[in-house]
C-alpha cells in the first residue's frame, strides 16, 4: 500500500538543517524545501485567489477543533473539499474512495472535508456520514498509518451557513471556491480545478465522470510551484530583476520596453517568470481564465528591427492560472547591458484573444557556474510536418573560440495540429541531432497516453484542468512550459568547430503527409 510509503517518506515534517555559514538551524521539510511561517496579515482576507490566509479555529465533527496558526507546519497544503460535489450519477464524490484519494496523494496532504450553504439541522447527517466513512477507512489502515493520516482527513462540523464562525466559512462560500479551496504552503488562498477523470468516461454524455482522488493533483503541482519560488528566492541575493507586467489585464500579446541592468557581466543564468491569472479573482477560474491551449511566445526584438527571437515558449492552459519559470539562458547574448529592448509576450491567436491577468519578469542571477554565455547562434528550425520535412536539411558547423569553456546545443520543440494519426500533436515524433557524428534522438514516448501529462502535475503541469489536460502532447501539456533540450556539446567544440546535422522521424519511421507542424527553433551556445 502506497500510504506505508508515503508515511515512511514523510513522518517528520520538519526537521532542522543549518546553514553552512553561520550555523543557524533552518526549518525544513521532508521534502528539502524550506518551512515557511505561519503569517499573521494585517486583515481578514478578501474572497479572491493568492489572498493570504488569516487565522481561524474549525470545528471537527470528530469533536475537536483545529487552529491554523496552531496546526500549521509550514510543509502542507490545506485542502477544503465541499460536500456538494457529485459525479454524474448523482453520488456525492465524498462517498467515493478515500483509499484512492490517500493512494494518490502525496503525504504532505492535509483534506478538509465540509459541508456548504446549508443549515446545521440538514448539514449534521451528511458531515457525521463523512465522519463515519473517515473513521471506517482509518481502521483499515495500520496503526502508525492511522495515526498519520487521521490529522489529515479531517470532517468540519457545521456548515458555512450556520454552526461555524469565523471568515473562513463566509470564504469557502465564495465564487471562485465553488470547486474547494487550498491553503497552499505559503499561506495563500488557492482554486480547486475539476475532479474529472480520465479512466471514468461516460459515454451517455461524451465526457469523463468525476472521482475524488482527482483533487490529490492539487497538492502535487502546488509542491512543484512551492520548490520552484525557492530555487528563485536561492539566488535572490546576487540576482537583478527587469519586470514587465505586474498583473494587468492584458489581451493576445503585449509589447513592453525596458533597459537592461548596467551589470549583466555579473550573471552566468536568465530564468523568465510568468504568471498567469483569470481576469477576475473573485470569481471561479473556469469560463474567467482563457479556455484553450494556445502556443505562448516570449520574444525579444532582434537588432534588425523586425525580427522576433524566441526565449521561451509555454501552453496555456484549460480555464485555469498558471505559474512558470523558465530557463533561457541561451538569449543572454542577444543583450547588451545598459541597452533597451522590446519585449514581446503572445499567448492568444486575433480571433480568442483571451483577456489574462500578466505578470512577467527576466530574473538574471550568479549561480556560481565559473562561466557565462558568449555567443548564440541559430540553428536548425521546423515547419510543415510531412514525407518532405527533411528536403535540404545540411549540417551547419561553427567556430567555437578557443576561450570556450562549455558549449551547449539547445532545442525548443513542440507538435500542433494535424490530419494523420493526430500528429503531429499526438504522435511520437522523433528528432536526431548529429552533433559531430553522435547522434541524440529527441522523442516523446507518453504521447498519447492517458495519464502523459496529468501524471506531471508534480513537474509542473497545471492540475484539473476543465479539458482533456491528462493525455501526453507531442513535447508539450497544456498548462506547462515547453522543456528546452540541451546537448553537452563542449567536447565536440574541443578542436574549435562544432557541426550539428538535423532530421527528423514518425515514430521512428517515414513521415506521412498532412502530419500537422512543427514548432522547432534551436542554438548552439558558447560559453567562457
Amino acid at each position: 500500500m502506497l500510504v506505508a510509503l508515503a508515511l515512511l517518506a514523510c513522518t517528520k515534517e520538519v526537521e532542522e538543517t543549518p546553514i553552512e555559514d553561520t550555523g543557524t538551524p533552518v526549518p525544513t521539510c521532508a521534502d528539502g524545501l524550506l518551512q515557511t511561517a505561519w503569517v499573521t496579515p494585517d486583515e481578514v482576507p478578501v474572497s479572491e485567489r493568492r489572498a493570504m490566509a488569516a487565522d481561524a479555529t474549525i470545528p471537527l465533527a470528530n469533536g475537536e477543533s483545529i487552529t491554523l496558526s496552531e496546526g500549521w507546519q509550514g510543509c502542507e497544503s490545506w485542502v477544503f473539499v465541499p460536500h456538494k460535489l457529485k459525479n454524474f450519477s448523482g453520488a456525492y464524490l465524498w462517498e467515493d474512495g478515500l483509499e484512492d484519494l490517500v493512494e494518490m496523494s502525496p503525504a504532505n496532504a492535509r483534506y478538509l472535508f465540509f459541508v456548504d450553504g446549508l443549515y446545521l439541522d440538514t448539514a449534521q447527517p451528511l458531515f457525521e456520514a463523512q465522519q463515519a466513512r473517515v473513521d471506517a477507512y482509518l481502521a483499515t489502515l495500520s496503526e502508525e498509518d492511522a495515526a498519520y493520516w487521521g490529522e489529515r482527513l479531517l470532517v468540519v462540523a457545521g456548515s458555512t451557513r450556520e454552526g461555524w464562525d469565523g471568515w473562513l466559512p463566509g470564504t469557502l462560500g465564495a465564487d471562485p471556491f465553488d470547486n474547494g479551496m487550498i491553503i497552499d504552503r505559503s499561506q495563500k488562498l488557492r482554486g480547486v480545478g475539476g475532479y474529472a477523470d480520465v479512466e471514468f468516461f461516460n459515454s451517455s454524455i461524451g465526457w469523463y465522470d468525476s472521482r475524488l482522488r482527482r483533487v490529490s493533483h492539487e497538492v502535487d503541482y502546488l509542491n512543484w510551484e512551492e520548490k520552484q519560488r525557492q530555487e528563485i528566492l536561492v539566488h535572490e541575493a546576487d540576482s537583478a530583476r527587469v519586470p514587465f507586467w505586474g498583473g494587468e489585464v492584458l489581451e493576445q500579446y503585449e509589447d513592453i520596453t525596458v533597459t537592461m541592468p548596467a551589470d549583466l557581466s555579473a550573471y552566468d543564468t536568465l530564468e523568465i517568470e510568468v504568471l498567469m491569472e483569470c481576469p477576475d479573482r473573485g470569481e471561479l477560474e473556469q469560463n474567467n481564465c482563457g479556455a484553450w491551449d494556445y502556443l505562448a511566445h516570449m520574444w525579444v526584438l532582434g537588432p534588425d528591427g523586425e525580427t522576433w527571437m524566441e526565449m521561451a515558449r509555454f501552453i496555456t492552459t484549460y480555464h485555469r492560472e498558471s505559474h512558470w519559470f523558465v530557463d533561457a539562458t541561451h538569449a543572454m547574448p542577444w543583450l547588451e547591458a545598459g541597452q533597451e529592448y522590446t519585449f514581446r509576450y503572445e499567448w492568444a491567436p486575433s480571433w480568442n484573444v483571451q483577456p489574462t491577468g500578466v505578470t512577467a519578469s527576466l530574473r538574471f542571477s550568479d549561480q556560481g557556474k565559473g562561466y557565462r554565455p558568449v555567443a548564440t547562434t541559430d540553428m536548425h528550425t521546423g515547419g510543415s510536418f510531412n514525407s518532405a520535412y527533411n528536403d535540404g536539411r545540411e549540417a551547419i558547423e561553427v567556430d567555437i573560440s578557443a576561450d570556450a569553456k562549455r558549449v551547449e546545443f539547445i532545442s525548443i520543440v513542440s507538435g500542433h495540429g494535424g490530419a494523420t494519426n493526430n500528429c503531429a500533436e499526438f504522435c511520437d515524433h522523433r528528432h536526431d541531432w548529429d552533433v559531430d557524428g553522435s547522434v541524440t534522438t529527441q522523442e516523446f514516448p507518453a504521447v498519447g497516453e492517458a495519464e502523459g501529462c496529468s501524471s506531471r502535475a508534480g513537474e509542473g503541469v497545471v492540475a484539473n484542468q476543465p479539458g482533456t489536460w491528462w493525455y501526453g502532447r507531442g513535447g508539450w501539456c497544456p498548462g506547462e512550459k515547453v522543456h528546452p533540450f540541451v546537448i553537452d556539446a563542449t567536447e565536440a567544440g574541443a578542436d574549435g568547430k562544432v557541426s550539428v546535422g538535423y532530421s527528423a522521424t514518425y515514430r521512428g519511421l517515414n513521415i506521412p503527409d498532412d502530419s500537422g507542424n512543427i514548432e522547432l527553433r534551436s542554438w548552439l551556445v558558447v560559453y567562457e
